[in-house]
């Protein structure tokens, strides 16, 4: 029995991964064609790339025995490092990966991440499809569909945080399903308190998109503890050096 699942989904993320590919191919030929790079727009260059960059050097530097900067004047406008790149992903896991990399290599680094996000992105967001009974190619469109759909071209590759939302959405409906339909609520509070530690911005975003997708479960069905289950993600998440600002109004303004 444990080999047949097995099986599946070794099937399942070959057809995704092919289609996943596809597109992505397509996708890399238009922007050569075009003359378009990873690091693109305003915000590419200014902010996300220098970022990415600055924190592989920060982790290398902390853990080469210099210490951890916890304010740092070269940063635009010179406040503490953590609530400055907050925002940019600082402490999102997959960012810390950028330790492994070398300055020169933050280019290649920065447009490796970005479809990497993508193709998780589209991966939860196809088990989610077989979820709701889609199967096979199906449930693998669904996915790549996901992973490149308008908001992943013109939003997630102009604006490279943006694919950290993307990526964490279809993992907190997956949790969300799992409180509902098994009662099983380990995986709600970790994906609450990852996506809070990653990314305040998208968290608020993600959990109003959370609200309104519960009664396409089963409104009848609703656990009265899934609520405390989300809080104690939220306080799973607080170990973060400027965690207090997750609670001051100033923090969720857009």
């Amino acid at each position: 029995m444990k080999r047949m699942k097995s099986e599946r989904r070794q099937r399942f993320l070959l057809r995704y991964t092919l289609m996943f590919g596809t597109v992505m191919a397509a996708v890399a030929a238009i922007c050569v064609l075009c003359g378009v790079g990873m690091v693109r727009g305003l915000d590419g260059p200014a902010q996300h790339y220098n970022a990415i960059a600055y924190l592989g050097e920060y982790i290398r530097a902390g853990l080469s025995g210099e210490g951890w900067k916890m304010v740092d004047f070269g940063l635009g406008q010179g406040l503490d490092v953590l609530t400055t790149l907050s925002y940019y992903c600082f402490t999102e896991p997959l960012a810390w990966l950028s330790a492994l990399v070398p300055v020169e290599g933050a280019e290649m680094f920065f447009s490796v991440l970005l479809f990497f996000r993508f193709y998780l992105a589209g991966v939860f967001a196809a088990m989610l499809a077989k979820r709701h009974g889609a199967e096979g190619w199906g449930a693998a469109a669904g996915g790549a569909m996901y992973a490149f759909g308008c908001y992943a071209l013109l939003g997630g590759m102009k604006h490279f945080n943006f694919g950290v939302g993307m990526l964490l959405l279809p993992m907190l409906l997956l949790a969300v399903e799992r409180v509902f339909r098994k009662g099983k609520w380990g995986a709600y509070v970790a994906v609450t308190a990852v996506q809070l530690i990653s990314s305040f911005y998208f968290a608020f975003m993600n959990t109003v998109i959370c609200i309104l997708y519960i009664p396409f479960i089963d409104f009848f069905t609703i656990s009265n503890h899934t609520h405390f289950h989300y809080v104690i993600g939220i306080f799973c998440s607080v170990e973060r050096d400027d965690a207090d600002n997750i609670f001051k109004f100033e923090s969720w303004r857009f």
